[in-house]
């Protein structure tokens, strides 16, 4: 396609040497379509079209002909005016692997004025709707067509109305506990859709299992504080994530179902749906991942040589992968202004005033991850992860087993469950307030003070009772002490009083009288 200014010299050339009917001798057309490097049939096109305008039997000027856009309406009448709409232009497309075998299929076709290949060329991507040339003549299918359509944006109205969530393989060489081979690590993120805040995210050594995501849900709707005294987190509205099984499951279902959450799952092969999510994948491992030792999309040498990737020495552990993962999310949250918010998440979170909705850590607990083996309640505390946490309800069983069970890479808090029941939330027993300080010696004295009054109250009870006791020996030993002393008697079987003897004998004697 011509330039105006071009076309316009054209369409003058033409005028120069036209008859006075208003044709042009077949020479000139050549000669015109010669000079400008065009077909014949465009130059007659050319001058067709603003003899139409000069005359007024046409609709349209030159330029309104040549450059009106429209989209395919399968209008026979309008195919023959405007070849690139027929559809046996599209179906030429789609059988050849080429442009050129396309045109050439055309140039067969006795009812469609097809022009030179260049003009061809040049009409197909300037006219034709761009998806549709991508697909079809581009061969790029369905990814063309994504990539030149038109999508609606969507942000959510207020924090927490939507979250999204997804889970990445990071790009990252680390070591195992043991320190032999490597692997690559897996990071389950939770993103706020209308703040951008990153809520939860947790890193695992292999794929994420549904009770990783449970814990991550547990995670951010408890909340964190943010160094200003922010508090983000809280129970959302719904969570949207794609069909990955470590979320489609019946342990992560159920939570949300508990929750109140509404689960979302995305449309097969539409990440778009999550775009958030995965643009911020995108930004970590541009701007955190790719400058660590072991970044398997880190620079290369000249020959292509990935130098971290050779030595193991050089190579992170994961927990130490995991210190700068964390440390990124905090400066993503507070520090880097997000380009489509003009601040930080964090400012962005702060200046919604939508209520925050938490849940009862009775309920919450349940759905963190489970300490490996069950923690003995010690004077100290309980240890988990060479941390001792404390909390007052713990003075009452104190050398008791208890089951311990942990938010992701959360050390600030840890949930008590004794006899299955949960029993309260216990906190690292350096970090303690005064408050707390003051519950745990309150509820130690008054252990003791109930101890000492039930001890005191045996003790003068057993003091009694001995007293009782020996009184009472006291008396049966003075009441022993005035009794006479027993003799025997051959036809008695117990002796009788010896008065009553003598009394006896006297009336014998005088009855004998």
């Amino acid at each position: 396609m011509l330039p105006l200014s071009q076309r316009t010299a054209a369409v003058s050339m033409l005028t120069a040497q036209a008859r006075p009917d208003g044709s042009v001798p077949r020479t000139a057309v050549h000669q015109v379509a010669a000079a400008f490097g065009i077909s014949p049939r465009q130059t007659q096109r050319y001058w067709s079209a603003h003899r139409a305008s000069l005359t007024g039997t046409g609709t349209a000027g030159l330029d309104d002909v040549l450059d009106e856009v429209t989209t395919l309406a399968g209008d026979p009448q309008l195919a023959v005016n405007r070849w690139w709409y027929h559809p046996e232009v599209l179906s030429a497309l789609a059988a050849n692997s080429t442009l050129k075998d396309a045109w050439q299929q055309l140039q067969s076709h006795a009812d469609i004025d097809v022009p030179g290949y260049p003009a061809f060329t040049r009409t197909m991507k300037k006219k034709t709707d761009s998806a549709l040339y991508a697909t079809v003549a581009r061969r790029g299918g369905r990814e063309g067509f994504i990539n030149n359509s038109l999508f609606l944006t969507y942000t959510a109205p207020h924090r927490n109305a939507v979250w999204q969530a997804d889970a990445q393989e990071i790009p990252v060489d680390v070591t195992t506990e043991t320190g032999v081979g490597r692997v690559k690590p897996w990071q389950t993120t939770f993103i706020d859709d209308a703040t951008r805040v990153v809520v939860a995210t947790v890193i695992t050594a292999t794929q994420p299992r549904a009770d990783d995501v449970v814990a991550a849900i547990a995670a951010g709707v408890r909340g964190q504080q943010l160094p200003d005294g922010t508090r983000i987190g809280g129970l959302p509205e719904t969570i949207r994530w794609d069909n990955g099984k470590e979320f489609l499951n019946e342990a992560v279902t159920t939570a949300c179902a508990r929750l109140g959450i509404s689960p979302q799952a995305c449309t097969p092969y539409t990440p778009w749906q999550k775009g958030k999510i995965e643009r911020w994948h995108l930004s970590s491992q541009a701007e955190c991942y790719d400058r660590l030792p072991g970044a398997t999309h880190g620079p290369k040498t000249f020959t292509g040589r990935q130098p971290w990737r050779n030595t193991l020495g050089q190579v992170l552990t994961l927990q130490t992968l995991t210190m700068h993962a964390l440390a990124w999310v905090q400066q993503y949250n507070n520090d880097r202004v997000h380009e489509a918010l003009g601040c930080t998440p964090a400012a962005k979170w702060a200046q919604d005033t939508t209520p925050l909705v938490f849940v009862d850590p009775a309920v919450l607990h349940q759905f963190s991850l489970a300490a490996p083996r069950p923690r003995t309640v010690n004077r100290d505390g309980i240890s988990v992860g060479n941390i001792k946490y404390l909390a007052s309800e713990l003075g009452s069983i104190v050398r008791r087993k208890v089951e311990v069970r942990v938010l992701p890479h959360d050390t600030s808090v840890i949930a008590v469950f004794y006899e299955g029941k949960y029993l309260c939330e216990a906190y690292p027993a350096a970090g303690l307030d005064a408050d707390e300080r003051r519950r745990i010696l309150a509820g130690r004295r008054e252990t003791y003070a109930t101890a000492r009054a039930h001890i005191n109250d045996a003790a003068r009870s057993r003091t009694q009772r001995a007293r009782t006791a020996a009184t009472d020996a006291a008396v049966d030993a003075e009441l022993a002490g005035r009794r006479k002393p027993v003799r025997e008697a051959n036809d008695w079987d117990i002796a009788p009083d010896d008065d009553a003897l003598l009394a006896l004998d006297d009336a014998q004697e005088g009855l004998g009288q």
